[in-house]
């Protein structure tokens, strides 16, 4: 049985792993939402968090993919797991186990993990914006195709996806992601974000991802937004400093975490 505490010593030795070899690889990422807001109202974890997200372009991730290396932890992409029903992407710690209720019968790696979203980007007018829109919903609806089928299994139509060979299932993931990115523009001032569902922000203004601080987290120091406050105030509204309550789970009992990480020098 795992309590809160030593889940969050996971995820922070998993970020620890995850920006060290960024570093070593000279790849860029910035720390995202909730983890971005720990660090500047907590100098660490939200209390009651449960998770870490980060964010990083597409042109960065597909470096990490190239030459992600690791025993220990896994990148979970469609490429690595074709059952995969998430749209973003995620690194994962082997040999523990925090399984969502809603994607539990998927035959995926359930360990513990931090989320990797990915951005481009954006289109330069309304059309090509709208367009990215659109074909990002495709995109979501393919990449969920598995957790469909399972959830509802009359829906011929998500059998049908989840039929594709695994090969060609892959060409019309990447071909979606394609036409996302076809459809940006270097001279937009803004970029698009993949991986965000429907209700969240699709468009950031470029200067609030290029320009970067680093903020201490924890038992560590890493990237974020150096205008913290429009970058908070975009995904909370402007009384971001105020506490609201959220996590993935209630409680965490059936997390397991088979590793030697220790959570004494969490100060939460």
């Amino acid at each position: 049985m795992a309590t809160l505490k030593e889940l969050q010593a996971t995820l922070i030795e998993t970020l620890t792993f995850f920006d060290k070899f960024c570093k070593e690889h000279n790849l860029k990422y910035l720390i995202d939402g909730g983890t971005l807001l720990g660090a500047v109202r907590h100098q660490g974890f939200i209390p009651w968090d449960d998770d870490i997200d980060l964010f990083m372009s597409l042109s960065e991730f597909r470096k990490l993919e190239k030459c992600f290396q690791s025993d220990k932890f896994f990148l979970q992409t469609p490429k690595t797991e074709p059952q995969d029903p998430y749209t973003m992407y995620k690194i994962r710690m082997n040999n523990t186990e925090m399984k969502e209720d809603i994607f539990a019968s998927l035959p995926i790696h359930h360990g513990v993990w931090i989320d990797i979203f990915t951005y481009t980007n954006a289109g330069k007018g309304k059309i090509a914006r709208k367009l990215q829109v659109f074909f990002q919903n495709v995109l979501i609806t393919y990449r969920c195709k598995y957790y469909h089928a399972s959830l509802n299994p009359p829906r011929r139509f998500y059998r049908l996806l989840t039929k594709i060979p695994k090969g060609f299932a892959l060409k019309i993931d990447q071909m979606l992601l394609g036409i996302i990115c076809l459809l940006g523009s270097k001279r937009s001032d803004s970029y698009y974000a993949i991986d965000v569902c429907k209700r969240e922000i699709r468009f950031w203004k470029k200067q609030l991802m290029d320009e970067t601080s680093d903020y201490k987290f924890e038992t560590g120091s890493f990237p974020g937004s150096k205008d913290y406050d429009s970058f908070l105030k975009q995904i909370y509204g402007n009384d971001y400093m105020t506490p609201k309550q959220w996590a993935h789970f209630s409680d965490y009992s059936a997390v397991i975490l088979d590793h030697n990480s220790s959570s004494e020098n969490l100060d939460i």
